[in-house]
């Protein structure tokens, strides 16, 4: 059963088109994953499954009852303890306040913040500020959680934590949407990842398609040119994805075959490898690309 459907979504601010003829499935217990640079539109298109912005153009369906929605920064001025601002944001989705307390202390529990529930949100770190934030997103027991970059700005035993969170609550049946610049995250986690860019999505695949491919990270230099760089990526035919992470930060999905041709053309046009995973190559080659500090990876 399709729990949302898009069909040919538009969606502009002042004149300018952020995203174009979007149409897109998503299946009863699917966990998907968004993935695109900043600015690409993601949270956009969260927001428009969300149903807090009306698309200019095309049909969204919803077959869910109830939607959980995860923004991307947790509240961070609020005088709110954990518990007092549950109890806010329960009595305001209308929630009975007996099922609402006993569920409170449910999630309180799960993600073992017991003993943060009378802590100010302000003094909780940002991985516990974003357990609270979740945790009100799965106050009504959605049938669709909608996450944005659930991970942002964690360290990494945070982000480590809510990994193993976010799989425990994929176990539950229910349907996840998530957007995701990390690496690795949406090929643990989604059954099916999309990617938004220039103001369109494309598939990349399924989880278990990943070994078809390998991941890339390299970086920029200022020597470097990097539109010459975007160029070259928005051209080849052996990229299923490519993000930039920040102003010169690039992952870079590629078919497995064509993996040390594109690190090759990478190093060629002045980029600076610091990650392969899987890699392919010789033994020489290997060697040839550790000299410059590039991390490997058999996963």
């Amino acid at each position: 059963m399709n729990q949302i459907q898009l069909k040919n979504i538009y969606y502009s601010i002042d004149k300018k088109t952020i995203l174009e003829n979007i149409s897109l499935t998503v299946s009863t217990n699917e966990c998907l994953a968004v993935t695109g640079k900043n600015g690409s539109g993601k949270s956009t298109l969260l927001r428009l499954l969300a149903g807090f912005l009306p698309p200019a153009k095309g049909e969204i369906h919803r077959n869910a009852q109830t939607i959980g929605y995860v923004p991307e920064r947790p509240p961070e001025v609020l005088r709110f303890t954990p518990e007092e601002y549950l109890k806010h944001m329960g009595q305001i989705a209308g929630i009975d306040s007996a099922r609402l307390h006993a569920h409170i202390k449910q999630l309180f529990s799960q993600m073992g913040l017991d003993k943060y529930q009378a802590v100010p949100l302000k003094n909780l770190s940002k991985g516990n500020k974003q357990k609270v934030n979740i945790i009100q997103a799965l106050l009504n027991d959605p049938e669709i959680l909608l996450m944005d970059e659930p991970l942002s700005g964690l360290d990494a035993d945070s982000q480590k934590d809510l990994e193993e969170l976010l799989k425990a609550l994929k176990n539950t049946g229910i349907t996840i949407i998530f957007t995701a610049h990390e690496p690795g995250l949406p090929e643990q986690l989604a059954d099916r990842i999309i990617h938004v860019h220039q103001r369109k999505i494309r598939e990349s695949g399924k989880s278990a398609d990943q070994t078809n491919y390998r991941v890339i990270e390299f970086f920029v230099p200022a020597t470097a040119s990097v539109s010459v760089i975007d160029a070259f990526l928005q051209n080849s035919t052996n990229i299923s994805e490519y993000i930039c992470h920040a102003t010169s930060l690039y992952e870079v999905r590629v078919i497995s075959s064509s993996c040390d041709e594109m690190i090759g053309q990478i190093l060629e046009l002045g980029g600076s490898l610091q990650y392969v995973s899987r890699p392919q190559a010789s033994t020489a080659v290997l060697k040839r690309y550790e000299k410059t500090g590039c991390r490997f990876s058999a996963k």
